[in-house]
């Protein structure tokens, strides 16, 4: 009986957990947690909307504007190309740096300029969150892909 018990308890825990992924309900972690902060995200549920917003941004990011001299500069600093991603939302991908002038520069572009391309575009926690679920959603990435393909087109039809 004490096992059936824990059994029931186990599969409706199971049931619980996993219809909670699959409706794409999860908490929310920040950097910053706060007492009882938990906020419901809907993982999977991306707009039209907020892909051509994402890929606006994207092509603002990586388009007309100092990143690729900033990655060129930090390459210099620390003498060799970054072997991972520096992401603005990880800082521990910055602090590997271990250079104080090259972190110093990454931290105000990603604390000032970056925050003054995009944030008429897109709120940065849909920005991020984009960018986390790429990786393993190739849905997505065609849609985003596609996106950026379109407004290219655009710029270069007017």
């Amino acid at each position: 009986m004490l096992l059936s018990r824990r059994l029931q308890r186990y599969f409706l825990g199971s049931l619980i957990t996993f219809g909670s992924i699959a409706f794409g309900v999860a908490p929310q972690l920040e950097a910053k947690p706060t007492l009882f902060s938990w906020q419901q995200q809907a993982i999977a549920q991306v707009t039209q909307a907020q892909i051509n917003q994402y890929a606006e941004a994207y092509l603002i990011i990586y388009g007309d504007n100092g990143m690729t001299s900033l990655l060129a500069e930090v390459e210099t600093l620390i003498g060799k190309k970054p072997s991972w991603g520096i992401r603005c939302d990880q800082p521990s991908s910055i602090n590997r740096l271990n250079n104080r002038q090259a972190i110093s520069q990454v931290r105000d572009y990603c604390n000032k300029t970056l925050p003054s391309l995009i944030d008429g575009v897109i709120p940065r926690s849909t920005f991020n969150s984009i960018t986390n679920q790429l990786p393993n959603n190739p849905t997505l990435q065609t849609q985003v892909e596609d996106a950026m393909l379109n407004i290219l087109k655009q710029r270069q039809g007017n």
